[in-house]
């Protein structure tokens, strides 16, 4: 409890540095090669993480929401950005300078301590990533965000309360909106996906990643 009190501490040292910007849907926060010299902390709304290709195919990496840093690796090292930060719905941040960022980092140890984890942890997340494109079908790629992203019940099936838009799930998954539509039809027709309450249950976890990998 105490370590959570001071991390959030910390991160309140790193907002009173900042200033607030505020950004429509789809405008681009930080763009992929500009050189690092801020980072933020997301207030409220949700980025995504993207990769282009030179056709102009998007690559979703990531969306992050409020309480989570964007930039930071730029910032850290003071390198261009290796992607691009778009604003999926109006977001609202907290713009910090690196130089400031570096000084505090510098002389707090929490701070610190937790840029580490998260840069450790980015890393992992971007490796498993990648490995889930290499390997796995889209069929696949979706069982493994429903599982990763979604929230356990006492009777094994899994709660998709808060799936982003067909969209963006292609965006993610590196496939068409109109082939995680098939699938998502698919999956229903199956009874592997049902619709709840404004989301999704996948009632047996197991069935639908088998279903998955036969794919």
């Amino acid at each position: 409890m105490r370590r959570t009190e001071e991390l959030k501490d910390a991160l309140d040292i790193l907002r009173s540095l900042g200033r607030e910007r505020v950004y429509k849907a789809r405008q681009t926060i930080f763009a992929r090669g500009d050189m690092g010299d801020s980072l933020a902390i997301v207030e409220s709304g949700v980025v995504r993480i993207s990769l282009f290709g030179p056709d102009g195919r998007e690559l979703a990496l990531a969306l992050l929401g409020a309480g989570q840093v964007i930039g930071e690796l730029a910032a850290i090292d003071g390198k261009e950005r290796a992607a691009d930060v778009i604003a999926v719905g109006a977001v609202k941040v907290s713009m910090i300078s690196a130089s400031d960022l570096r000084q505090v980092l510098y002389s707090n140890q929490v701070l610190a301590e937790y840029f580490f984890a998260m840069l450790c942890e980015r890393v992992r997340s971007t490796n498993s990533y990648a490995e889930s494109h290499a390997l796995n079908s889209l069929a696949g790629r979706l069982s493994i965000y429903f599982v990763n992203n979604g929230f356990e019940e006492d009777d094994g099936s899994i709660s998709l309360p808060d799936l982003p838009s067909q969209s963006e799930l292609a965006r993610l998954v590196g496939g068409a909106r109109e082939s995680v539509n098939r699938q998502f039809r698919s999956w229903r027709d199956a009874g592997l996906l049902v619709p709840k309450d404004g989301g999704y249950t996948v009632p047996d976890p197991v069935r639908l990643q088998e279903s998955a990998m036969a794919e």
